[in-house]
């Protein structure tokens, strides 16, 4: 058996079950519309009857429908079969041991919020007057984080970070506005548009941010070459070479050693080595940027714990007009 006769071997029951219940569904659908109609020709023919359009007879053959009273089971007993409900002491008594229960669960609710609120007053109390004796257990404690802190960064070879920062790849991106069309071949691929751009206003003045690079790229490929059209009709052409701008190889940024995080494991970090390359096309102008993401000693609490802040600016390295 092949695999495609496999999956719909498998798929028939799931089909089967489906077309049954949509069969299902359309029967019982069409019985509620017949019914509904033969208790409108009936409410009709009895309406007809009382009004002397029909005869006796024929109201008499129309079957009469039967009302619905909806009541409590024990209430329906005593009312309809008082030979085989309870006795009225007996219902008295029931009802009187329905309310014992009502009020006992009240209590319990009350005696549970009561013991709560006993607990947490315990628990505060035990926090501000915290006895001398459990100072030696919290500094042991503090000790052993510390100690296990100092194992862990041993066991992941923590280094002082390298100085000045370095990159051996980057992520790439690009975009395009106030084009017609426009194509940014680098590495290998297209990352520009086929389509109209609007321009940049369009977009308000943080139309840079929060963009990021796309694509993973060792240093350095050939020249990016971009061709695109301007609004006017015009063709441009032009080669950006990404190896000679960033030929040190350093990361463009604007922190210092001492503002940095001081160790990594390896005395590195990918996502520090790993900036992001940015090129914009827009209209007649070309710029390329760098956004490093630089970990700093600064902390902010997130989600309850402290994180480090970063340096994330969009740095503008070059700019060329066609």
């Amino acid at each position: 058996m092949t695999a495609k006769m496999m999956i719909y071997a498998a798929l028939a029951p799931s089909a089967l079950l489906s077309l049954s219940m949509i069969v299902a569904f359309v029967w019982s659908e069409r019985r509620w519309r017949e019914r509904e109609r033969e208790r409108e020709r009936s409410a009709r023919t009895r309406l007809a009857a009382a009004s002397g359009a029909l005869p006796a007879t024929a109201a008499e053959d129309v079957p009469h429908a039967i009302p619905i009273q909806r009541r409590l089971f024990h209430e329906a007993l005593w009312e309809d079969e008082p030979g085989l409900a309870p006795s009225p002491r007996a219902r008295a008594i029931s009802q009187e041991l329905a309310q014992r229960q009502s009020r006992r669960e009240a209590e319990n609710d009350e005696m549970r919020l009561t013991h709560l609120a006993a607990v947490a007053s315990l628990g505060l109390a035990a926090c501000a007057h915290l006895p001398i004796s459990a100072a030696p257990h919290a500094q042991g404690n503090a000790a052993t984080s510390a100690h296990d802190e100092a194992a862990r960064r041993a066991r992941m070879n923590y280094r002082p970070v390298k100085w000045p920062l370095k990159f051996k790849q980057h992520n790439f991106g690009a975009r395009c506005y106030d084009t017609l069309e426009c194509h940014v071949w680098y590495a290998g691929m297209d990352e520009g548009r086929r389509k109209p751009m609007p321009p940049s206003s369009a977009y308000g003045p943080g139309y840079l941010d929060n963009w990021n690079g796309g694509r993973y790229v060792d240093n350095f490929p050939s020249p990016a070459e971009v061709t695109w059209r301007t609004k006017d009709g015009i063709e441009h052409r032009a080669e950006i070479d990404i190896g000679e701008i960033f030929k040190d190889e350093l990361i463009r940024h604007n922190v210092s050693r001492e503002e940095m995080i001081a160790e990594a494991p390896n005395g590195t970090m990918a996502i520090i080595t790993t900036p992001e390359i940015l090129l914009e096309v827009n209209d007649r102008t070309i710029r390329v940027y760098m956004r490093p993401r630089i970990p700093l000693k600064t902390q902010t609490e997130i989600a309850g714990q402290m994180r480090s802040d970063w340096y994330e600016d969009l740095i503008l390295i070059s700019t060329s007009t066609y």
